[in-house]
């Protein structure tokens, strides 16, 4: 009489592993977080439009904002971008250096390397938002 194996082949527990690995590793690579969790760790924020800079704001509605903004890791890196209808945050993030881009192009980076920057997932409607914020300052 012939004996049955009943242990898995050869690549369907390890491949199996690897499939669970990698979901996870996917997730929790590119789920959506806020930019800034905590307005409170914002410091030094300039805020600038086409290139110029705006001086007065109301700069805790602004922190706020930032605070309210979601943006999700990127692959691809953005490079340069158009100065035209564009929005740009300058501050320091827990004690980091923290620069966020809304206009045509919508995302943040923080240092350099690979995977450091993100893209901005609810952008549109964030400058919407901004301007309303800045039109009240």
């Amino acid at each position: 009489m012939a004996q049955i194996n009943a242990k898995a082949g050869p690549f369907q527990k390890p491949g199996l592993i690897l499939l669970v690995a990698l979901l996870l590793v996917v997730v929790v690579f590119f789920i959506p977080h806020p930019v800034a969790a905590s307005a409170d760790e914002i410091q030094a924020l300039r805020l600038s439009y086409e290139g110029k800079p705006i001086e007065n704001f109301d700069e805790d509605a602004v922190k706020e904002f930032l605070g309210q903004l979601s943006c999700h890791r990127s692959i691809a890196e953005h490079g340069s971008y158009a100065l035209e209808d564009t929005y740009e945050f300058d501050m320091l993030y827990q004690s980091k250096p923290l620069h966020v881009v809304l206009g045509e192009d919508q995302f943040c980076y923080s240092g350099t390397g690979m995977f450091k920057e993100f893209n901005i997932s609810n952008g549109s409607a964030a400058i919407d938002r901004l301007e309303y914020i800045l039109a009240h300052s």
